[in-house]
């Protein structure tokens, strides 16, 4: 099984994007079997490819596509590993000008012949151990493009039977689904059609721009083969990937309501924000208002009432009846009694908001709706752009002036929830400082909109606070948060932004945690990178150098103060984890902790430059109880950073002085741990001093990191020593795991939302050399094996209680859980030894490739 052959089946392989799949799958080591419906398009392919083989198959023909199945055959043992259904057809027409016939053909190859395809070969793919369907499709299926109609459809039919076909997951296939923005390609290749007597003819050559200069600048074709292939090709596949030009810009535009891409800017919204963005995607870009010079305004009947008045016909809000406005005369239509002054035109003021719902203001009583009081919306930002709505009667100025005050009250109630809740989430890795200031702040608009709302929906999304119909799309609008948020966007120059930091640290943050990958460790690069620029690392400094900064307040310093040392940590774990170099310096911060304001201002405490130096700011950090806990998890992240480096020159295989290295930042830690507070490291709660079960888990947390370091060195010296001489460090990595169970044994599950989520990198790394403890043939008594297993059990449950609300505390758990099963046992020091030397960091992506196959590697390993 070893040497077993990988086959794809590609379709549409002579030109384009076909051509360069079969290419950058061949160059990959997979035996292509690449169709056309002339091979003999494909001959350069094959005399290049030894493992390149040519079909003919043409997908408008049911008959051919049936027989496909026994070509595949002659080259494969009853399996196949790949679909891909890249082939399609192209048809450019509007959709009132479509011809019928080409809207059946274009079906047939694009979705019916796919379709066939999955049958036929869905019993082949599941003979494969890993078998998955490849669905290439387009950005253009959800997006109503001019000129586009059938293709569209094809293209949303193809999606959705994708979609509904991922059932066949318990059969053991995949499904994936490629989401293509711009590639260069030869695909629009059949131009644009339409009859001429169209009344799109007038923005023909808009269209056929747009198109064909978005092909022209896309992706190169061999740049987005070789980009999925290398994704395809992982263990584990997302679903859906997108890729090519402008496929992330389309995806945030997926998000938007249908109602702001298409309509016509002249119509009447209850809320002026849905006009622009609409006006801006479609209208504007398609250049739809050019039809009118020539078909006439469309968009609405008129009245003769209108017509002879030469006004401009308006609609009610509710009853959209053709008319004028209210208030207007028309002496024929009334009575002469009757005066002007008689029925005052009312109205309701609207003022215009940002497309995210803010935190509301104050509400509107009901005295002022009763006195006719212009109706502020409750998300209103700026009093400069109010518009009247007009009504047709009182009873529906009433009804929309009663939905409007219940809107405020939910809104302002869903926010106050969430922005309370936001501080009982991962206290330890909070960046506000002083909640009670930042209430205080909120309550008095004084914060950023953009703050508040990022905020309020990570705290919704993680505590599965339910929302009404008329609640924010919590998945759509995070997502659109975490693909749009660039710090730099966010900043002016070199301008503090407080709030706008706030944010992007929140974002970096939960993208961590909850989407981990390169783009969340890409994104804390960044964060960390921007504290830098504007001198977080030494604020001290700048505050009397720069007139920006003298001006900021003591209590605002403060705030940038535990931002920084949030940051801090933050590029430890991410680091730490990922096993590469921290960015921060620690023998470069001239940013002091955060201290309380009884203490003594003149004894500020700065991170030492040397490690050796931790201990020695003890005194001063127990000397002040209210910032005791925060600015020990500093010190306790300190001394795991310097463990972490061990772990870097262990990568190295720097043999030379290793040893004596490991030896000093023990004896470093060893200090540490004697330096702390009487019972700090007592892994029980310590209810003789009222310790209450919030701050005795907190302090856990900095056992953990103190555990963490201890593991981290163990494994280190281990993989340093001989054969003959590791026994005494492979026991010390048996005994801190224990210590790390025991900590476990003590954990309560209803705190896992408040501490920082970065602890279950500790717990699955126990968990993993607890498991080769375990299978070690070292482990011969009965009693010791059953200790272990107790150990592992009440690791892996707390692990699976964070995975109840962060992602990545799931994928740990898949991890251990994939690992244990695959290793079964009995390990020698040989099996050992090759484990440790595969070991980088926690999350690193080789070491847990590795975790995913270690039985093969292990089973080769004399």
């Amino acid at each position: 099984m070893a040497n077993r052959e990988t086959f794809a089946l590609i379709t549409g392989c002579s030109s384009g994007i076909g051509k360069e799949l079969a290419v950058a799958f061949a160059n990959r080591g997979v035996t292509v079997l690449g169709t056309a419906r002339r091979t003999q398009s494909l001959d350069e392919l094959t005399s290049k490819y030894s493992n390149i083989k040519a079909l003919a198959l043409d997908l408008s023909d049911p008959e051919i596509i049936t027989k496909l199945k026994d070509s595949v055959l002659d080259y494969t043992d009853g399996y196949l590993d790949y679909l891909v259904n890249n082939a399609g057809t192209h048809y450019a027409g509007t959709a009132m000008d479509l011809e019928m016939d080409e809207v059946v053909a274009i079906f047939q190859v694009n979705v019916f012949a796919v379709m066939r395809l999955c049958q036929i070969f869905l019993p082949l793919l599941r003979q494969s151990p890993r078998g998955r369907i490849v669905q290439i499709e387009s950005v253009t299926w959800n997006i109503p493009v001019v000129w586009q109609g059938a293709y569209n459809a094809s293209k949303a039919a193809l999606s959705q039977y994708s979609r509904t076909l991922r059932l066949v997951k318990p059969l053991g296939v995949e499904v994936i689904e490629i989401v293509t923005g711009f590639v260069q390609s030869n695909i629009l290749h059949h131009g644009l059609h339409a009859p001429e007597d169209s009344v799109y003819l007038p923005i023909k050559g808009i269209i056929e721009n747009i198109k064909y200069q978005g092909n022209a600048n896309g992706m190169p074709a061999h740049v987005y083969a070789a980009s999925i292939t290398d994704k395809l090709l992982r263990r584990q596949v997302d679903p859906e990937i997108w890729e090519g030009k402008m496929a992330r810009l389309l995806r945030l535009i997926f998000m938007l309501p249908l109602r702001l891409l298409v309509g016509h800017p002249s119509e009447t919204y209850l809320d002026k924000r849905l006009i622009v963005p609409q006006n801006h995607l479609l209208y504007r870009r398609f250049k739809l208002g050019s039809l009118r010079e020539s078909i006439g305004n469309l968009a609405r009947p008129t009245c003769s009432r209108c017509s002879d008045l030469g006004k401009t016909c308006t609609y009610s809000l509710v009853k959209r009846r053709p008319g004028p406005p209210r208030g207007s005369r028309y002496t024929t239509r009334r009575p002469r009694s009757r005066t002007p002054s008689a029925t005052p035109e009312r109205s309701v003021t609207l003022q215009e908001s940002d497309p995210v719902i803010s935190p509301p203001g104050e509400s509107v009583s009901s005295e002022q709706v009763a006195q006719g009081a212009p109706l502020q919306h409750p998300s209103t930002t700026s009093p400069s752009c109010s518009r009247h709505l007009p009504f047709s009667s009182q009873d529906e100025e009433h009804l929309y002036v009663t939905f409007l005050a219940r809107q405020s009250q939910t809104d302002k109630f869903w926010y106050r929830c969430r922005i309370e809740c936001f501080f009982d989430i991962a206290q330890d890795a909070n960046p506000i400082y002083s909640k009670k200031r930042f209430l205080h702040r909120y309550r008095s608009s004084q914060c950023s909109q953009d703050l508040i709302t990022a905020v309020a929906l990570i705290a919704a999304n993680l505590t599965q606070f339910s929302v009404g119909d008329g609640g924010p799309n919590l998945d759509a609008e995070l997502d659109s948060l975490l693909s749009s948020s660039l710090l730099e966007d966010d900043l002016v120059g070199d301008t503090p932004s407080l709030d706008q930091f706030r944010k992007a640290y929140i974002l970096a943050l939960y993208e961590f945690h909850q989407f981990p990958g390169h783009h969340s460790w890409l994104r804390i690069g960044r964060v960390t990178r921007m504290a830098y620029r504007i001198g977080l690392d030494r604020l001290e400094h700048i505050r009397v150098l720069y007139a920006d900064w003298s001006t900021v307040s003591d209590e605002d310093i403060q705030e940038w103060r535990a931002l920084w040392w949030r940051i801090y940590r933050l590029d430890t774990y991410a680091n730490l984890a990922s096993g590469t170099p921290y960015l921060i310096d620690d023998t470069l911060i001239d940013t002091s902790f955060n201290l309380s304001q009884t203490a003594n201002p003149s004894h500020a405490i700065f991170l030492p430059p040397n490690s050796a130096g931790l201990a020695e700011l003890l005194p001063a950090i127990t000397s002040d109880p209210e910032t005791l806990l925060d600015n020990i998890h500093n010190i306790t992240i300190a001394s795991m950073r310097q463990a972490g480096l061990m772990i870097r020159i262990h990568m190295l295989r720097w043999q030379a002085g290793m040893l004596s290295q490991i030896t000093a930042v023990d004896r470093q830690l060893t200090t540490l741990r004697l330096a702390l507070p009487p019972g700090w490291l007592n892994p029980h709660r310590n209810a003789f001093i009222n310790e209450s079960p919030l701050a005795h888990h907190a302090r856990l947390i900095t056992v953990y990191h103190l555990r963490m370091a201890q593991l981290l060195l163990s494994v280190a010296e281990c993989s340093a020593r001989r054969a003959d001489d590791w026994l005494s460090a492979w026991q010390r990595v048996l005994e801190t795991c224990q210590d790390i169970a025991g900590l476990a044994s003590q954990w309560d599950s209803a705190y896992c939302m408040t501490v920082d989520p970065a602890i279950t990198f500790t717990i699955f790394t126990t968990l993993i050399f607890l498991d080769l403890q375990r299978k070690c043939e070292l482990v011969a008594t009965d009693d010791l094996r059953s200790s272990i297993d107790h150990d592992i059990t009440v690791l892996h449950l707390q692990l699976k209680h964070f995975g109840t609300i962060w992602t990545q505390a799931r994928l740990l758990t898949l991890s251990f859980e994939s690992f244990s099963e695959s290793v079964t046992g009995p390990l020698a020091h040989n099996h050992i030894a090759l484990i440790l030397s595969r070991f980088e960091s926690p999350l690193h992506p080789r070491w847990l490739q590795f975790l995913a196959s270690a039985r093969p590697a292990l089973e080769a390993c004399h």
